[in-house]
């Protein structure tokens, strides 16, 4: 999956796959050739670079560049969301790249009742769209959970580069579960979605000792062997 950068739109690139090569298969039969739609939901410093800039120069993240640059971030991003990715990029995309699956990073925040009390944007209007945008243009999504409550990785492209891993711990796990959960509820009979991506780029890989599977259990300390 190739990653969609700035500057310039979608449509001022070249495509980087061959319209002729074949797609991997899948159990169904079912040919994909995707891309990445990275840098848009979840904001990564190098990808738009100019916001932080602006905005908050001493920010490596999405949850520092909105804390610090307060509202004329939060609008700024607003503003940077209408226009880095539109219906016509889906349009030219499938005409033009031959692509039939987009994958769509998304943090926990993505859905109102999970964004408040964060320094997070919602942006679940705008994954509305990709779902009218892909099933007009005949393309599957995938949402992935690129961003954990209590971050995956500790790195930028989670929205919080602390350098803490603790998406697993305790509560945390729960609230993930749940995060995943409400977006099945929300898009999970979207003709167009292929599944869920339930972690980008983990650094722990399971749950701390006794951890239940709903996650409900306090903090243990230590990960699993």
């Amino acid at each position: 999956l190739a990653s969609l950068r700035p500057p310039g739109s979608l449509r001022d690139m070249k495509p980087q796959m061959s319209t002729g090569g074949e797609a991997p298969n899948t159990e169904s039969g079912r040919r994909f050739c995707g891309v990445n739609l990275g840098g848009w939901l979840v904001l990564e410093r190098w990808m738009a670079p100019a916001l932080f800039e602006e905005f908050a120069p001493e920010a490596a993240d999405e949850s520092s560049l909105l804390s610090i640059g307060g509202a004329a971030a939060q609008e700024a991003v607003e503003k940077f969301r209408e226009q880095f990715i539109v219906e016509e990029d889906f349009r030219w995309l499938r005409e033009v790249g031959n692509v039939n699956a987009v994958r769509l990073p998304l943090g926990f925040w993505c859905l109102e009742e999970h964004a408040e009390g964060t320094p997070y944007l919602p942006t679940s209007p705008f994954v509305d769209r990709v779902f009218d945008w892909a099933e007009a243009h005949e393309l599957g999504v995938i949402l992935d959970l690129h961003g954990a409550v209590g971050s995956q990785n500790g790195e930028h492209h989670s929205g919080d580069s602390s350098g803490s891993t603790r998406w697993l711990k305790g509560t945390n796990r729960a609230k993930n579960l749940s995060v995943l959960r409400a977006w099945s509820v929300r898009w999970g009979r979207r003709h167009a979605l292929l599944g869920l991506g339930l972690g980008n780029e983990v650094a722990e890989l399971r749950p701390a000792a006794g951890v239940s599977a709903d996650g409900a259990s306090p903090d243990a300390g230590g990960v699993g062997s």
